[in-house]
């Protein structure tokens, strides 16, 4: 029997889809459930792109950035955490009464581009996401934070000063860039 080049060509293709499938289904069943928001800190003037599938070599989707020059206006909301990516649905600019959509969909962002702050009093951080865990820092006002990853409303967050990596409640970080949450 003879295989043609098309044959050849074909089974390739299809072996190489079945691979793909295959990875994007492991993936979508170890997706962490997320509902919290936070803002973009990404410095990179040409902004911050969004993604198909959580790694840096997948199709960007598009590439939001501020109008206002500053990323932090851009507020996000995730849904979804996976392996150093945020799954999100939608981020917006402006305050809350008069937000404009710069994405809406389904996309995929890295957590080092994602901040929040502490609040007023400051934000206790805990060991594992729950209030029974130990209390192992705090994230003052002034504090911005990585996010790192998210489980419900939990957030894993860096302390962006002094490097402490902890549990915020949720609820208890300032989410919104474009006001301080004091």
């Amino acid at each position: 029997m003879t295989i043609t080049t098309y044959q050849l060509t074909a089974a390739i293709f299809y072996s190489s889809m079945l691979s793909v499938l295959a990875t994007h289904s492991f993936a979508s069943t170890n997706i962490q459930s997320c509902d919290i928001d936070a803002y973009l800190i990404d410095p990179d003037p040409r902004g911050s792109n969004i993604r198909m599938a959580p790694s840096a070599q997948s199709k960007i989707i598009k590439t939001i950035t501020s109008a206002y020059g500053s990323d932090y206006t851009l507020n996000i909301h995730i849904t979804g955490y996976f392996s150093g990516w945020f799954l999100i649905d939608e981020a917006t600019e402006g305050a809350s009464e008069n937000n404009e959509y710069r994405f809406q969909g389904k996309g995929w962002i890295h957590s080092s581009l994602i901040g929040s702050d502490g609040v007023g009093g400051g934000t206790p951080l805990f060991l594992s996401p729950t209030k029974n865990s130990k209390r192992i820092g705090m994230i003052h006002v002034e504090d911005r934070a990585t996010l790192r990853s998210c489980k419900g409303k939990w957030v894993e967050v860096q302390n962006d000063k002094n490097k402490q990596i902890g549990w915020a409640a949720p609820d208890t970080l300032c989410t919104n860039g474009f006001t301080n949450c004091s």
